[in-house]
Formats: C-alpha cells, structure tokens, sequence
C-alpha cells in the first residue's frame, strides 16, 4: 500500500472514529447495564454481523431503535465498540486477541478476531506482541486456517 493510500485509510479512520464517537442524528440506542449507548445503525450495519442480525427484527419507537445486551457488560461492550476502529485495533491486534482468550464472556470478541485473522493472518504474525501470545489463541489459529 502506498503512503498515500496508508495517509487516506488513516484519515478514514479517525473520522470513522468520529462519527462513533458522535451522538449527532443517532438511531439507535443500545442499553448494556445500566448505561445506554447512542450509536448509528449504519455503522453498527456495516461493522458487526451480531448487529446486523438485531437490526433485522428490531422495532422502533419513534425513528429509534433500541437494543438490549443482557449478557454482555458494560466493559466488554465499550471494547467491542471501539473494535470499529481500525487504526486502534492495528496496533492493538495481538493483545485484543489473546485477551480475548482469557474469559469465555470474551466468545463473540474471539470469533470477531479470529474471522479477522483468517483474512489477513499477517495482522497477528507479523506483530510485535507475536510471542507474548497465551497459547490457547495460536492453538486456535492455527487450526482456523
């Protein structure tokens, strides 16, 4: 990829950030706990294959829909939105990844990760954190591919 494209994917990124990041013109609200998220169902649309599945038999009130995650905490999901952001999760891959592997709660963040490596396997191979993994999750990758 060159450095331009690299510059413009970036750029993409941190305003793709943004817009999660933003309330403004929201449709969604999702309630995890006690908090409740606003987000963009676009995005959620795009993103996320679990959110694709709740946005097809969601009801709205009101031009917004709302979600509730009953089994997933407030922590887990602040992750897994911020998992939209691609130079974030980059640069954190690895660690996301064997993290993920650390508590079976983690399930859903594991198969998005591992969907993720069986694409671009390169993302974890080549990375830094590459020994630091727990072992579970190279056992895990190396029978996905």
């Amino acid at each position: 990829m060159s450095q331009i494209s690299t510059k413009l994917l970036v750029r993409f990124s941190n305003d793709f950030a943004h817009l999660l990041e933003s309330e403004y013109d929201h449709n969604v609200i999702v309630k995890v706990g006690q908090q409740s998220f606003k987000l963009h169902s676009l995005v959620l649309y795009l993103r996320s294959s679990f959110f694709r599945q709740e946005l097809a038999t969601a009801t709205k009130k009101n031009n917004i829909i709302e979600i509730t995650l009953t089994d997933t905490s407030v922590e887990v999901f602040k992750i897994l939105i911020n998992l939209n952001l691609a130079s974030w999760l980059k640069l954190k891959f690895a660690k996301v990844y064997s993290t993920s592997f650390q508590d079976n709660n983690f399930k859903a963040l594991q198969i998005f990760c591992t969907n993720i490596l069986a694409k671009h396997p390169d993302i974890i191979l080549a990375s830094d954190e590459f020994t630091s993994i727990q072992e579970n999750a190279l056992i895990n990758l190396l029978f996905t591919n």
